[in-house]
């Protein structure tokens, strides 16, 4: 996905912060980018779920996270910050927004 759309989809969570976009990876399902807010320096990691199982790879995903964070596990695990299980969106990709 382009980075300006990236961008349009982060401004409603992120809304009136300036934001660099970089991308960082790409795996078989995923492609990784690296979100700096230049206001606050956060560090954020956005991930655009290629069309895969869709639906359901994204809201696993998003489960399995909140499911190690939630029972104290060991297991270092982001914050989930927001998400789209749906492609019907600015981006066109179902997404993860979640700390670094």
């Amino acid at each position: 996905p382009e980075v300006d759309k990236i961008k349009i989809v982060l401004a409603s969570y992120l809304a009136g912060h300036t934001l660099e976009v970089d991308f960082l990876a790409q795996g078989t399902w995923n492609q990784v980018f690296l979100v700096v807010d230049k206001d606050r320096g956060d560090e954020f990691i956005f991930r655009v779920c290629l069309p895969v199982y869709p639906w359901f790879k994204t809201e696993a995903e998003v489960a399995t996270i909140q499911f190690i964070r939630d029972n104290n596990t060991s297991i270092p695990a982001p914050r989930v910050l927001a998400f789209d299980s749906s492609a019907e969106n600015e981006l066109g990709y179902e997404w993860i927004l979640m700390e670094r």
